[in-house]
């Protein structure tokens, strides 16, 4: 039994079954069968990683959280992430049933309405640019530490951050070319309106796009 069926169990969900559903190089997926506490019957979806939840899953849940509280676009709720008992951890949230291809032009209505919505942590709504907790891009670290000013941000934790983990001496002479001639990034973005804090999906793809009846 995985440890995330053990959780659920020690936490008075009835498990009918698990299922495998594929995964990625850094996590595998399942499907859990169950009835809540409450009685009611419901599908769960699984995520496990040999890493700690801190490292793999403590951002992915908390980012989900975040774009549920914004109520723009169909998102599963998180029932809990933990270190398994043995080593690795795992995420438990709600399965969605998924019928096909979202319609784009939706998806791109979903998309305004959540870059439109307040963010509900309150650095953000403050105006300074990050999230609560690093997180990973799939299984790549990611620093999210709060700054003011969005420019430094996305320099120094997105581009800077990735060409560091790169570690490659002529990627490191082009960025530092850019820096100078761009005067750090500033230039490229002169006249521009203020940049404020927007509620984000990290890798909108049409792969991670389908419809969702509920």
């Amino acid at each position: 039994m995985s440890a995330a069926a053990q959780w659920l169990r020690a936490n008075g969900y009835v498990l009918a079954g698990e299922q495998s559903a594929g995964g990625s190089g850094w996590a595998s997926c399942s499907t859990l069968s169950v009835t809540s506490p409450e009685g009611v019957a419901r599908r769960l979806f699984v995520k496990s990683a040999r890493r700690s939840a801190r490292e793999m899953f403590e951002g992915e849940a908390l980012g989900l959280r975040v774009l549920r509280a914004a109520r723009a676009i169909r998102v599963p709720e998180v029932i809990h992430f933990d270190d398994a008992p043995d080593g690795g951890s795992f995420l438990v949230m709600e399965h969605l049933e998924l019928t096909g291809s979202a319609d784009p032009a939706e998806v791109g209505r979903a998309m305004a309405r959540l870059h439109l919505a307040e963010p509900s942590l309150a650095e953000a709504r403050a105006g300074s640019f990050g999230f609560c907790v690093d997180n990973t891009i799939g299984g790549t670290p990611q620093p999210n530490a709060w700054q003011a000013d969005w420019i430094e941000f996305y320099r120094e934790q997105r581009i800077a951050h990735q060409l560091r983990l790169a570690g490659n001496d002529e990627l490191d002479q082009l960025w530092a070319a850019v820096l100078e001639r761009t005067d750090g990034l500033g230039a490229l973005f002169a006249g521009m309106p203020p940049i404020r804090p927007s509620v984000l999906h990290g890798a909108h793809v049409r792969a991670r796009q389908a419809h969702s009846p509920s």
